[in-house]
């Protein structure tokens, strides 16, 4: 969050499982610094729980991919995200 704070990334990929605080969690602490229109930020998870994914649209994720992915996949999220 330090570096993130201090440099703005072109994008950022965040998992709801992470150590000290959850995705969710920074997703928070981003939105707070970057609106959504600044910083894409795309989720990656395991989980297909429509509660948890509705959550974290509300607190301004870009975009969702399930894990498994493929990485055409990933690209395509970047280059439409970031260009």
């Amino acid at each position: 969050l330090e570096m993130i704070k201090r440099e703005k990334p072109d994008l950022l990929f965040l998992d709801y499982s992470m150590p000290k605080m959850n995705g969710a969690q920074v997703l928070k602490v981003v939105r707070a610094i970057y609106p959504k229109s600044e910083l894409p930020v795309v989720f990656i998870s395991g989980t297909n729980d429509s509660e948890r994914i509705q959550e974290l649209l509300e607190i301004g994720i870009n975009d969702f991919i399930m894990k498994p992915f493929d990485e055409n996949r990933i690209s395509e999220k970047i280059k439409r995200l970031v260009g």
